[in-house]
């Protein structure tokens, strides 16, 4: 994996943003890619062509490569001289592909570029994915050439799946530590954005971590700020909203390995480099009258990354005073619970406290108030707070509450039997049956521990299974060894082809207990 994959997870993320970047319409999004027919090729078929081919394209949008391999196969036999045998045997390979069988899928492949090499539509889409299987196999230069040539190529780099062929030598140029081929490559990938909008974000996404990581804004802006949109303050919200996701997820993984421990200081500094640049894109947030984006952006980079203490202290203040002036409550109440988070966050405590004190709906306040007295291991003054939500008349606050004094004194105060207490208040079964069991558990009540499992798997037939597993485990870890064993046999008698019967089965394996059949009625192994 290289360094920029990270950005792929949130390519979904950043697609809307770039969009008004791209101005992408409605026409280009349609030149996606796609192994579907399109509509006009599909009614050239004859009846009987459709039949086949339809047979084969079900099974493939149902999973079933390797039967929809089949089919496509069967349509080369029965319709040897049809116009579309070059699309019927590159979805052949495809669906072979799809199906990990990748040896077979290379070779045909390779067919449908050996004969049909200047029908583009097939021939292209059969280079690429020649190449990408080629690399999955582990034959990354093979890959690699399949995917120079498609680039290379007059006619083949006219295909929107280039996009994808210069993303994937971007990235072995990155990992060669070619930069600036990797960069030329990744902006080729952006620029094809109206052909292939998936493979054009990931390009997109990692030329500008390129430069974010090489502190070159000059660069970032020459190219992502052009004649049309460089006074549009829309526009240039959407070049630094784009950076600003690209440097808030890169430095939060260390770019995937690329920082280490030996140098932390390069990463310092790029981050002060970014906060430094960002700080100069508030104007367009001022222009187009969205202050706020500006203050949760820049309050988080410098909460969680990096930047100067002065710096965020007064945007703090700043947007202080711009909740103050909202007339909508309830958005200020929200954006006040916000700021408090951060300051939480910060370990600004004091502060935190005074904040969260100027929401004016009061549960909202005190339970903000709780989760800093929390954040610091004051369970006194926290538990004091959420007492006094539950005696508000807000139901709402006060389940919430009360759920949470609870969890409190059984996952960290170890008062088992006011947790109890206060799940008996609460009663919403099973969930609360749950919580008492893993209180008795942690108390080292056993028997009551199973006996509130019972209640659980007697009651709430979409959970037995569970909690007769339940059971089963915690016999084997309190190494009752033979009550434990009939607990599993009863599973697998009672509930099969559950996942707790599969449980059962690895027990009674770890146990060296033979497996198969099941146990009298009522012997179970259960305490009385």
């Amino acid at each position: 994996m290289n360094s920029f994959s990270i950005f792929r997870s949130c390519a979904a993320v950043l697609v809307a943003s770039w969009t008004l970047l791209s101005c992408l319409s409605a026409a280009a999004a349609e030149q996606q890619w796609t192994w579907e027919l399109t509509p006009a090729r599909y009614q050239e078929m004859s009846m009987f062509e459709r039949g086949q081919y339809d047979k084969a394209v079900e099974l493939l949008k149902a999973g079933s490569f390797k039967g929809a391999a089949t089919e496509f196969e069967k349509f080369q036999t029965q319709f040897s001289g049809s116009k579309f045998i070059s699309h019927v045997l590159f979805m052949r390979a495809y669906c072979l592909h799809q199906n990990k069988t990748r040896g077979e899928a290379i070779k045909l492949y390779n067919e449908v570029m050996d004969f049909f090499g200047q029908n583009i539509d097939d021939a292209a889409p059969a280079l690429y994915y020649m190449g990408l299987a080629n690399i999955e196999n582990g034959d990354t230069k093979e890959g690699l050439k399949c995917m120079q040539e498609m680039v290379d190529d007059a006619d083949y780099s006219k295909h929107s799946l280039v996009a994808g062929a210069y993303r994937v030598l971007g990235d072995n140029c990155w990992r060669n530590k070619e930069r600036d081929k990797a960069l030329k490559y990744w902006r080729l990938a952006s620029d094809s954005g109206n052909r292939n909008q998936q493979e054009a974000e990931l390009g997109r996404n990692s030329a500008t971590a390129y430069y974010i990581k090489t502190r070159d804004y000059a660069g970032y802006e020459a190219w992502m700020v052009n004649a049309k949109n460089a006074d549009d303050d829309k526009q240039r919200r959407n070049v630094a909203e784009h950076a600003w996701n690209i440097a808030w997820n890169g430095f939060a993984g260390n770019w995937n390995g690329d920082y280490t421990a030996y140098n932390q200081k390069e990463k310092a500094d790029a981050m002060t480099a970014f906060w430094t640049w960002f700080k100069a894109q508030r104007k367009w947030y001022d222009k187009g009258k969205d202050p706020w984006t500006f203050y949760d952006r820049s309050i988080s980079f410098l909460t969680y990354r990096s930047g100067s203490k002065e710096d965020r202290d007064g945007l703090i203040e700043e947007a202080l005073i711009y909740t103050r002036k909202l007339e909508d409550k309830g958005d200020a109440n929200n954006k006040l619970a916000w700021i408090s988070d951060r300051l939480r966050d910060r370990k600004v405590y004091d502060r935190a406290i005074y904040i969260a004190d100027q929401i004016t709906d009061r549960p909202y306040a005190e339970y903000k108030k709780y989760e800093v007295y929390a954040r610091q291991n004051e369970w006194e003054k926290a538990i004091e707070r959420l007492k006094e939500i539950e005696a508000m008349p807000n139901d709402k606050w006060k389940m919430q509450a009360m759920n949470e004094r609870a969890r409190i004194y059984r996952e960290v105060l170890g008062k088992y039997d006011e947790a109890i207490k206060l799940y008996q208040l609460i009663n919403q079964p099973p969930r609360t049956l749950w919580d008492i069991q893993d209180c008795y558990k942690r108390w080292g009540k056993l028997d009551e521990s199973i006996r509130q499992l019972t209640e659980i798997e007697n009651s709430f037939p979409d959970q037995a299974s569970q909690a007769a597993w339940h059971k089963a485990a915690y016999l084997d870890e309190a190494g009752q060894r033979d009550k434990a064993i009939a607990q599993a046999r009863r599973i697998m008698k009672v509930y099969p082809r559950t996942d707790a019967s599969s449980k059962a089965h690895q027990l009674l394996e770890k146990l060296g207990v033979k497996t198969g059949g099941g146990v009298a009625d009522g012997a179970d192994g259960e305490p009385n």
